[in-house]
């Protein structure tokens, strides 16, 4: 399932090393290939809520080994439903286990190219 994979994802960054306490977000931006979507996650020192532009990789970012996830679900499913779901799941994942998610401030989720969705 799509929840399970994302938590995993997230927990295999968490182990890769300590999440600074100076890093006040983390984007998880989503993009679509030719087949799939794919997360990819960042660890950023800058946050704006006026301007989603912060979400841009800077020198000093925490760029994971492990930045992307092929999520396996298909590009043909409404881009719209697909970040909602992710949305969900980073919520959820947030109050329940929280992980790396629980370390920061501010979480911000969505696609590349466009609006930006805060996670509570």
């Amino acid at each position: 399932m799509l929840d399970t994979k994302v938590k995993n994802w997230l927990s295999k960054i968490g182990e890769e090393r300590s999440f600074p306490g100076d890093f006040p977000a983390i984007y998880v931006g989503i993009f679509e290939s030719e087949s799939t979507y794919f997360l990819h996650f960042l660890g950023s020192h800058n946050f704006d809520s006026e301007d989603g532009d912060w979400a841009c990789e800077e020198d000093g970012d925490f760029i994971p080994a492990n930045q992307y996830l092929n999520t396996e679900v298909s590009s043909e499913e409404d881009w719209v439903i697909f970040e909602q779901k992710i949305v969900q799941i980073l919520t959820d994942i947030k109050k329940s286990e929280g992980g790396i998610l629980k370390l920061v401030k501010h979480i911000a989720v969505g696609f590349d190219e466009g609006e930006l969705s805060l996670i509570p």
